[in-house]
């Protein structure tokens, strides 16, 4: 067989390979139940204290500070799911996960945290939280001086000794974000 022959052979088994990987990704993605459709199975109501978005689209607000607003909602989501799922088998690798997100103070926190709850980690039943956002307000915003406090409500699950049935609840969570020269990070994280 020439050269220029397995060059193409093997050229079309890595796209073909390529485009398996890319449809098991979209496929896996597509299956993902949306947290709406999981709680509607689950029977499980919504409480009314829950902070919903607005219904009023039409807001007067700067296509900048949409934005501005729109990234740290992202941020403040994303921290809060990684930071409330953990479980005792995990060695804190929720709070790990979220360095790059944190400030020093927070970092310092976390190390502090991890250390005092270190003797939490030897129970020999499972014990676990996982939490999902559902949504987040900007309760303020200064960008002049780089500060926001955001409020994100999130429905945690709580597993003990075994991970089938878990209790449902829900938890407001108040981050405190600060801009630095490496973007906006998280100061404090407070569970409400």
């Amino acid at each position: 067989m020439s050269r220029r022959k397995k060059i193409i052979i093997i050229t079309i088994i890595v796209i073909v390979v390529l485009l398996l990987i890319i449809g098991l990704f979209w496929w896996f993605w597509q299956k993902k139940p949306s947290p709406m459709a999981t709680n509607t199975n689950q029977g499980l109501q919504i409480p009314d204290d829950v902070v919903r978005p607005s219904a009023d689209l039409n807001t007067n607000v700067p296509p900048g500070q949409a934005k501005l607003e729109a990234e740290l909602k992202a941020i403040a989501m994303t921290f809060a799911e990684r930071f409330g799922s953990y479980s005792n088998e995990s060695n804190f690798s929720n709070l790990d996960d979220l360095k790059s997100l944190m400030t020093i103070r927070m970092k310092a926190w976390a190390e502090s945290y991890k250390a005092e709850k270190s003797n939490d980690l030897t129970a020999s039943d499972y014990s676990g939280v996982t939490t999902q956002a559902l949504s987040a307000e900007i309760q303020d915003l200064d960008e002049s001086i780089g500060r926001a406090e955001i409020l994100v409500n999130t429905q945690r699950r709580q597993a003990q000794g075994n991970p089938i049935n878990p209790e449902v609840y829900y938890q407001k969570l108040k981050l405190r974000l600060v801009k630095s020269g490496e973007g906006w990070k998280v100061d404090s994280a407070e569970w409400q």
